[in-house]
């Protein structure tokens, strides 16, 4: 499942892996990627250097649940999804 482009959901701010997987049963959770985003990159800090994602063949996971979407983190970093269709050469 993904989030349409066209659909407009409440972002919730970022959840860790281990937590979304215990509670997402709880929640009625979905896991979504987040491909129209617009999220290019993230860092962790101001300091640390940029690292950027292929829009085209990656996305950030998304936990939906009724209220809105969470962005999956493991440890603090995001958890990327490749894309369905991209082979792993193209990247």
């Amino acid at each position: 499942m993904e989030v349409a482009p066209d659909q407009i959901v409440t972002w919730l701010g970022f959840i860790e892996r281990d937590i979304a997987r215990s509670w997402g049963r709880r929640l009625c959770a979905t896991e979504v990627a987040l491909a129209y985003a617009g999220v290019e990159g993230w860092r962790r800090s101001e300091l640390d250097a940029w690292q950027w994602i292929s829009k085209e063949s990656e996305a950030f996971v998304g936990f939906l649940v009724p209220e809105g979407v969470f962005a999956v983190v493991e440890r603090g970093k995001p958890l990327l999804k490749r894309l369905s269709g991209v082979a792993q050469g193209d990247r």
